[in-house]
């Protein structure tokens, strides 16, 4: 199933609030540093069905992450990625005639290093610098033409990331920016070797508290194709 890498949504939602699973000490200490609720600085991210001209093609994905305080304001995690994906109304059909299909496993797995660079204060707003690197440890290569796509599940190449979180909040609302350079390396999948891309992401949101466990959600995510660097 071929996914567009690059795209722009608009989406407002409600989502329930549940509190956060804190793994060592050390993490409580570092998230006492913020002085307001803006404590977690990147944009919720979202996604939905992905209807194309060949087909109707679903996901249902879900996140694993673990968070360690590595010390004062510095935060490891690693986030393993889970997703179940479906097609139907496939224009063109797979060798056993099935127009339909589905496959689920885990996606790449992504490991992360954030320093807060700057405590929120009356104007400024919370910093922290970020580097991440994605595994292709997803099914990206060797599909079986009988599901449609859908045991596609990883991007294929290592992605190195980086990039800046801001957070502020302004009394009753808090809005969240991000701006990330990613980097995938080349890698060899069933077509052959492929040079994806350099990308840019931006993304933006803000949030309302509407009760201690609910609140409502505007955000703004985008991607732009930036060349190669390397």
């Amino acid at each position: 199933m071929k996914q567009k890498r690059f795209w722009v949504m608009l989406l407002l939602v409600m989502c329930l609030v549940q509190p956060a699973t804190v793994w060592s000490e050390e993490l409580e200490k570092s998230a006492e540093v913020a002085t307001s609720p803006a404590r977690q600085e990147e944009c919720p991210g979202t996604f939905g069905p992905i209807l194309t001209d060949t087909g109707d093609f679903y996901s249902f994905g879900f996140d694993l992450q673990i968070t360690y305080g590595a010390w004062e304001n510095l935060e490891v995690f690693t986030v393993i990625p889970m997703a179940v994906n479906w097609a139907s109304s496939v224009n063109e059909p797979g060798p056993s005639g099935d127009r339909s299909a589905s496959y689920g496993g885990f996606g790449d797995v992504n490991l992360t290093f954030k320093y807060l660079l700057l405590n929120e204060g009356p104007l400024a707003p919370a910093m922290s610098a970020i580097f991440a690197t994605d595994f292709p440890t997803g099914h990206y290569k060797r599909l079986n033409p009988n599901n449609l796509g859908t045991d596609e599940l990883g991007g294929g190449s290592f992605v190195f990331t980086t990039g800046l979180n801001l957070a502020k909040w302004i009394k009753p609302f808090i809005f969240y920016g991000n701006l990330y350079y990613s980097m995938p390396t080349s890698f060899t999948n069933d077509d052959g070797k492929q040079e994806p891309r350099d990308f840019v992401t931006v993304n933006l949101a803000a949030e309302y508290p509407i009760t201690e466990k609910w609140i409502a959600l505007l955000e703004l995510t985008s991607a732009w194709d930036a060349g190669r660097l390397f």
